[in-house]
């Protein structure tokens, strides 16, 4: 079985992904695999086996941004951030308080979950077909 890669967008500070990354290097049999999304080749990306956490700073909704991926296949956990004053150190505690629901959650196929900065739980997000 191959891992489940997460990819974290850049921006996040890179000290957030690279405590992420050092967690996920105590594992014993790599389950997971944690990966900076910048400059990747999309092609061979399997969105089946990859989850995508990003940030999204539309205050009502999702951005078009965020759900452009997701109807393009993507596995998607957005942090809803402020406008303006983001701290990085309550951004990181964001993460890592809602990292085991993004890890329980990971086995969903249909997966576009938020979080909110300065939150302490992962909300799914329904989205209507046309």
């Amino acid at each position: 079985m191959s891992s489940l890669k997460i990819y974290i967008h850049p921006n996040f500070s890179p000290k957030i992904t690279a405590i992420l990354y050092d967690l996920h290097e105590l594992q014993k049999v790599e389950k997971y695999e944690i990966i900076k999304w910048q400059n990747l080749d999309e092609a061979e990306i399997d969105l089946k086996t990859s989850i995508f956490l990003m940030t999204d700073k539309e205050k009502k909704g999702l951005s078009v941004s965020t759900l452009k991926h997701y109807e393009s296949g993507y596995r998607i956990v957005a942090c809803k951030l402020p406008k303006t004053k983001l701290d990085f150190f309550e951004l990181g505690m964001s993460v890592l308080r809602v990292w085991p629901f993004i890890i329980e959650k990971s086995t969903d196929e249909d997966f576009l979950f938020t979080f909110k900065y300065g939150g302490k739980r992962l909300s799914g997000v329904k989205i209507k077909k046309i």
